[in-house]
């Protein structure tokens, strides 16, 4: 059996490691093979050979074509089988034939020690029918060789930096824009139009478009990219993760290299995800809890290819900066106006110029010339040639200004193409940032100068002010606004390492759908979390001994593993506040569960304390298929449903980062004694948050809910309590050998 990749990152997670291969040599091969060559015009095996061979970088000597049907092509010498190349040191096995023949072509590649595998056919699952078998069979031989493969259906690979293409695709011809950007879509079409930013001055290290990702995935590349010095900045276009594990790694990794990530996630509702699917198979995967992932580690969200094309360029051209105060400078009010508006709707405030920069302006400017920030320059730029880029000068060197926006809000001819070229040129001459807006229809010499110089104009003032507001909200996430100790990890506690073997011996029992109340309750206390005074009885005189041991008033509800929402069994009664009222209580509450499942297991009836001196708050785990146990806090009680107020987070998260999420609550107010109300102890619900999440991370994928509903939060320094909660196993798992 064959073995190639070597790991480049290996994470333990939970008894399983997250695993970023070795992709090295795929990335930078030695020699290629190009499987399925073809003289053919117009054919996709003649534009790859000469995009490699004639386009790139690359030493066409070490170019080897497979065709069994020619001797000879493009003048060199073509082999009938991969067998026949004497040569060792070829890396990349690149194929272009029918699906069919293409599995049993892998283990010859593999047998024949190529350790990647790039395969543009297409007819896999995406075509279903044969296309699926014929996928598995490529699995096993994946799994046979250890061969790694890049595909299948996909137009290849792209390294501008490097000046190698690996692909089909005719595109390719214009790519001559190298830079700071790693491109990585899963869709071939989407990512070609990204790349074709270039005309805008968007310049791209990688373009990765990985098709079906039978066995490489969209995260590998991530990371591969992430590594490499000439990339700043990593655009991605996603329609859903094949291990969302390993994305998770990814953004992580890329949080630690300060290297922003932006992501445009398509198959985002259902329609969509259905689309996706037949596309390339992708599971799209919840989108709130993706959004929850992005936020606690740094991920940037866009909502369109104009987006990530423009949001990533800025990051390339703007690195990371710890402080982004704005000016706005133009020769027109409205822009000006228009743009202030949208920086206030945005939280984005405009810096005050210095009393140095305020007299420069007013020497430099006509008396009528507001001088304030944004910058009106009127139509005093059309007799003063000079005053526009003069002006922009003064503001760059505000020792309280780093970025300058600037509207070009119309074509005026030559005077609209100085003012271009001088921003090219003061660009060329300043650490700061300029940010040019060109706003007319019109693509005109200007434009072109300001894309030539590499400025990268937007095409509206909101597409531009949403991308500064995204560039500084990373640089202050980054920098400041959220600490390290924000986004730690916490590391679960010895007691939440053996409720978790406890709970894991209770899930596993054989039939068990649910934890009940009292169970579940029992759970979180072993995990530090409180709830309330309880004892569980099986007689109406039981329950009244332990009522008056708890102390009136209390609360009766039936106990069932069959019976989850005892609400709507009519199976719970509050505050009981007698003997006589509890024995009634008792026989009814029993009726009513009979009545609402006449086959339900019945375990008891629980007396509990009554708790009313607090805030009812929703506290829970639920287990994403991609991304593995996330945590949720809410408004709870019967307002859960009404008001959806909740935020989430990736399991585990650090009290500090517990925090964080409480804070983005809209009901967050409540808490901190809205309108001179109660203070309640935020604290204390962290601190549960914490240690919740830190019990799920330990558990898995062995709960597939979790829910404390309501858990109170008592007045500060009083700690919370949970009032009721239920545990859901994942049945799922039982039985495939998953491991914590």
């Amino acid at each position: 059996m064959l073995r190639f990749s070597r790991e480049l990152r290996a994470r333990p997670k939970k008894g399983v490691f997250v695993v970023f291969p070795d992709i090295s040599r795929l990335m930078k091969p030695r020699e290629i093979v190009l499987i399925g060559a073809s003289e053919k015009e117009g054919s996709l095996a003649r534009t790859t050979y000469e995009n490699i061979a004639e386009r790139s970088n690359f030493d066409k000597e070490k170019l080897h074509l497979v065709n069994p049907r020619y001797d000879r092509l493009f003048g060199r010498k073509c082999y009938k089988r991969v067998s026949d190349i004497k040569s060792r040191e070829i890396d990349v096995a690149i194929l272009l034939i029918k699906a069919d023949y293409v599995p049993e072509t892998v283990r010859e590649c593999a047998e024949c020690g190529i350790p990647f595998a790039l395969i543009m056919s297409a007819g896999f699952a995406e075509a279903g029918g044969k296309g699926v078998e014929l996928q598995e069979q490529l699995v096993r031989v994946i799994r046979e060789t250890g061969i790694r493969v890049y595909g299948p259906n996909c137009p290849g690979l792209t390294d501008l930096n490097n000046r190698l293409g690996m692909t089909f695709s005719g595109g390719y011809a214009y790519d001559h824009l190298s830079g700071g950007i790693g491109l990585a879509s899963q869709g071939g079409g989407m990512g070609r139009c990204v790349m074709q930013g270039q005309k805008r001055g968007i310049g791209f290290g990688y373009f990765i478009s990985t098709g079906n990702e039978l066995d490489l995935e969209l995260s590998d590349f991530i990371y591969y990219m992430l590594n490499d010095p000439q990339i700043r900045v990593i655009a991605a276009v996603v329609e859903g993760f094949k291990t969302g594990e390993k994305f998770k790694e990814a953004a992580k990794f890329a949080l630690e290299k300060k290297k922003p990530i932006v992501l445009l996630k398509v198959a985002r509702t259902d329609l969509g995800q259905k689309i996706a699917l037949s596309h390339t198979g992708s599971m799209a995967g919840s989108d709130e809890v993706l959004d929850a992932l992005c936020k606690q580690y740094g991920v940037v969200r866009v909502d369109d290819l104009d987006e990530l094309m423009e949001t990533s360029a800025l990051f390339a051209r703007c690195g990371l900066r710890e402080r982004v105060n704005l000016a706005i400078v133009s020769g027109s009010g409205g822009s000006n106006t228009l743009a202030a508006d949208l920086c206030g709707q945005m939280g984005l405030e405009l810096a005050e110029f210095s009393e140095e920069t305020i007299g420069k302006l007013k020497r430099i400017a006509p008396p009528y010339v507001a001088i304030s920030n944004p910058v009106d320059l009127t139509a005093a730029i059309f007799s003063d040639t000079d005053l526009h880029i003069n002006s922009v000068k003064a503001v760059l060197e505000d020792e309280n200004i780093d970025m300058v926006i600037v509207p070009v809000y119309a074509y005026y001819g030559k005077v609209t193409d100085k003012i271009c070229r001088d921003l090219v040129d003061a660009a060329a001459h300043t650490d700061k940032i300029i940010v040019p807006i060109w706003m007319s229809p019109m693509e005109a010499d200007g434009l072109k100068f300001l894309e030539e110089g590499r400025l990268v104009p937007f095409r509206s003032i909101k597409s531009t002010i949403l991308a500064v507001k995204r560039y500084i909200d990373y640089c202050r996430f980054i920098h400041g606004n959220h600490r390290a100790g924000d986004r730690a990890e916490a590391g679960a506690s010895p007691a939440v390492r053996a409720a978790a073997e406890e709970a894991r011996r209770i899930v596993r029992v054989p039939g068990r759908s649910t934890l009940d109340e009292y169970a579940s309750k029992n759970l979180l206390k072993s995990i530090g979390i409180p709830a309330t005074r309880e004892q569980i009885v099986q007689e109406p005189d039981e329950a009244v001994a332990a009522a008056r041991e708890i102390g009136y008033p209390v609360a009766l509800k039936i106990v069932s593993p069959d019976i989850p929402h005892k609400t709507e069994a009519g199976a719970v009664r509050l505050n009981v506040n007698s003997d006589e009222e509890l024995a009634q209580a008792f026989r009814e509450i029993k009726q009513s569960a009979s009545v609402y499942n006449p086959a339900a297991r019945i375990e008891g009836v629980l007396v509990s304390e009554m708790v009313t001196d607090g805030l009812e708050m929703i506290l829970g785990l639920k287990l994403d298929p991609q991304f593995g146990s996330v945590v949720l806090i809410g408004m709870g009680g019967i307002h859960t449903e009404l008001f959806k107020d909740a935020v989430m987070g990736i399991n585990p998260i650090s009290k500090a980062y517990a925090r964080s999420l409480i804070s983005r609550l809209k009901s967050a107010p409540l808490l901190n004694g809205f309108r001179g109300g109660v203070k309640y102890d935020v604290d204390a619900l962290a601190d549960a948050v914490e240690k919740l999440s830190a019990f799920g991370d330990a558990m898995g994928r062995e709960i597939a809910e979790l829910d404390i509903n309501p858990l109170i939060v008592l007045p500060e320094g009083q700690g919370v309590k949970a009032l009721d909660a239920l545990i859901i196993p994942n049945t799922t798992s039982r039985g495939k050998g998953l491991q914590p």
